[in-house]
């Protein structure tokens, strides 16, 4: 064992006694990069000429992919740190593909949001445009002369990008999800139902509206596209399976697609336009009966033709569409994550998750027989479950600082559990309300419960975005910010609560404050991987050093940098 791997063992078994150093906001952080998205895609875009791919994933980073290859060219960092700071909600490209403009949560502890404009040669942030809210869509105008931004209560911002004058339209009910630029046109879409249209010619302060209507087919639009030839207009419902074209210059409906036998309770959160400006694509939660991968469908005739299956290989959600320039081929991010570029139905590049997936561990959440997340009484060891080898756990010893997959139980592990003694906990699975003993237990109402473990007359609870600890009458001792908590535990020796997170790391944390002690990342080959600090000590597997680097963040208003590892 290295000194290094040493010290890092050292780290886990006696920090109870006493927290670990934080580092300055400044200081440079151990940052997990595999070379893709560890967390959810969730917004995409191209340039013109539809040879660059910007994707934004929940992972708090920004990539730039050449395309039709995937190769990436470029990762932006926004700056980091607790909580939503570095979150990402949109991304954009100019036409030229020079600048990527990057949305959401990343300047909030400075008291100001913004939208942060990249250069992407060299990966540098060369400009902001502040906001008061959280930024959840972007696009460029077609001549890369304006920003458009969609907020999440207060409206529609424009920026020109040559003075950064902006302008603004308040008159909305909810958040400004949709929005894109046609010829001469702003189209924006608020979850209250409302399509706004606007002139987009004019250079002068203030947005002109044109014509607003109310949807139809769905309430709730999440996404909109204008016709390549700038003649119509797509838009894509979250609350259900539904698409409206409608006429770019007045709003009137111009057709429904066929969406019949398609799922109530799903939605599409893609929409996109053939280049020839004949078919309408859309893709989201939906999927034809009998089909287990979610689909992106395709509507000829203006969206007026029957529908056709165009793409059927995305494991989640699929959050972004965009046709290349080869008539038959387009670009599909989704939410496991994963980019892959299809061509007459068949995949001819793919990027996926780098991390296993601990999805696996909440199918079967009421089963702690079958759903294998189990500790040893001091947390040392941990054997856990995984999708891609549901019936060969993986024994994470880190005392040894080895990694096995398993073929025969492996004695004396303690399981989670739901219930001891006269504690229980109920409706903790998918829910925003979980309770003990009928008492609801603290989870933000956008929050989502995942995971529990009851133990030592305290709760444990997983969820969509924290790992938080109650004491027996549902009080909050302690939370801390992750990425979903799909598995949790305590160790039976009480000192130590684990946590296996969707960014595919273990983490070991101090059950008496939270404190974060040990984080593992496993490779998908189920071969590599490496654990480490917060404070920077790290220990890895033969290439593992290759999965990670230092991430140094300049600032609110300078992004981060990664150093190798």
């Amino acid at each position: 064992m290295t000194a290094r791997a040493c010290i890092l063992v050292f780290c886990l078994f006696w920090a109870s006694g006493a927290a670990l150093a934080r580092d300055l906001p400044n200081a440079p952080q151990l940052w997990i990069e595999p070379g893709m998205h560890t967390a959810p895609i969730i917004d995409a875009g191209t340039d013109q000429s539809r040879d660059l791919l910007v994707t934004g994933g929940l992972d708090n980073t920004v990539r730039i992919w050449a395309l039709p290859e995937l190769r990436l060219v470029r990762v932006l960092r926004p700056p980091i740190g607790s909580g939503n700071v570095g979150l990402v909600g949109a991304v954009a490209l100019t036409p030229d593909g020079k600048i990527a403009a990057v949305g959401g949560w990343p300047a909030a502890e400075s008291g100001q949001y913004a939208v942060d404009l990249f250069d992407v040669a060299t990966g540098r942030l060369v400009r902001q445009f502040k906001a008061d809210e959280p930024v959840v869509a972007l696009a460029f105008s077609g001549d890369g002369l304006q920003l458009a931004a969609g907020l999440s209560s207060a409206g529609v911002r424009v920026w020109r990008m040559a003075d950064g004058t902006m302008q603004e339209d308040r008159d909305f009910q909810d958040q400004v999800q949709a929005l894109d630029f046609g010829p001469a046109r702003l189209a924006a879409a608020s979850s209250d139902g409302a399509v706004q249209l606007y002139d987009a010619t004019s250079q002068d302060a203030g947005l002109h509206p044109q014509q607003r209507v109310a949807t139809e087919a769905g309430q709730r639009p999440w996404k909109l596209s204008f016709s390549p030839d700038g003649r119509s207009l797509a838009i894509a419902f979250e609350d259900k399976p539904a698409v409206e074209v409608r006429s770019a210059s007045d709003l009137s409906l111009e057709a429904k697609p066929d969406v019949n036998g398609l799922a109530s309770d799903a939605g599409f959160y893609a929409v996109a336009w053939s280049l020839d400006s004949s078919t309408v694509l859309a893709g989201g939660s939906a999927f034809e009966a009998g089909v287990s991968k979610y689909q992106v469908f395709a509507w000829a005739q203006h969206g007026s033709g029957p529908r056709r299956v165009e793409s059927s290989d995305s494991d989640q959600v699929i959050s972004a569409i965009w046709m290349l320039r080869d008539p038959a081929s387009l670009v599909v991010a989704d939410t496991s994550p994963a980019i892959n570029v299809v061509a007459d139905g068949n995949s001819k590049a793919k990027k996926s998750k780098p991390q296993i997936d601990f999805a696996y561990l909440i199918q079967e959440a009421n089963d702690p027989g079958r759903n294998v997340f189990h500790v040893s009484d001091d947390g040392s060891l941990v054997k856990t479950g995984y999708y891609e080898s549901p019936s060969r756990p993986l024994r994470l010893d880190l005392s040894a600082l080895t990694i096995k997959q398993l073929d025969a139980p492996t004695p004396g592990l303690a399981s989670w559990q739901s219930i001891e003694g006269d504690l229980r906990v109920e409706h903790f699975v998918y829910s925003g309300h979980p309770d003990l003993n009928g008492r609801p237990l603290g989870v933000e109402p956008t929050d989502t419960a995942y995971s529990v473990d009851v133990r030592h007359n305290r709760v444990l609870l997983g969820s969509e975005s924290a790992l938080s600890l109650f004491d027996a009458s549902a009080h909050k001792a302690w939370s801390v910010p992750t990425p979903a908590a799909l598995r949790v535990a305590q160790s039976p020796d009480g000192r130590l609560v684990v946590a296996a997170l969707r960014d595919g790391t273990v983490r070991w944390y101090r059950a008496s404050d939270g404190v974060e002690l040990l984080a593992l990342f496993v490779h998908s080959d189920g071969k590599r991987w490496v654990a480490f600090t917060p404070s920077g000590y790290y220990a890895a597997s033969p290439a593992g050093e290759d999965l990670v680097g230092w991430q140094v963040d300049n600032g609110p208003d300078r992004g981060c940098g990664l150093l190798p590892s």
